[in-house]
């Protein structure tokens, strides 16, 4: 029963996060020169894939191991940890660039984002846990 319940709380999670996504970016519109410096200054949070890949090895070692369920918490308490600190990342780094006006709109969008996709993490958590 928890399958389908799980999935559907994934793809609540992607709608969320992706409709922040795309929000956070739309509040960056204006010169085109503050948002190449945004970019540029949000690309280093490219270790987020690395965290992703160490969530998911660990829990792939702990269920090889028979603890797939312990491994499992462990890799949805990383990427939920993960997706937060890169949600406020992104927003430290927006402060310098943003405009007044731009920033809390930018920074609620944000958050919207990081809710968005930790709702996704616990939907595969419910999947993956039945």
């Amino acid at each position: 029963m928890l399958g389908p319940i799980g999935l559907a709380i994934v793809v609540v999670g992607v709608a969320i996060g992706f409709a922040g996504t795309s929000l956070s970016e739309r509040a960056t519109l204006g010169d085109a020169d503050t948002r190449a410096k945004l970019r540029q200054a949000q690309s280093r949070l490219r270790f987020a894939i690395l965290v992703i890949a160490a969530a998911i090895a660990i829990y792939l070692v702990a269920r090889e191991y028979h603890h797939g369920r312990l491994g499992l918490t462990v890799c949805a308490a990383i990427l939920a940890v993960n997706s937060i600190v890169v949600a406020a990342l992104k927003i430290r780094s927006a402060k310098q660039l943003l405009s007044a006006e731009q920033m809390p709109r930018y920074r609620t969008f944000t958050i919207v984002e990081a809710l968005g996709f930790l709702v996704m993490f616990a939907g595969v958590y419910v999947y993956l846990i039945r």
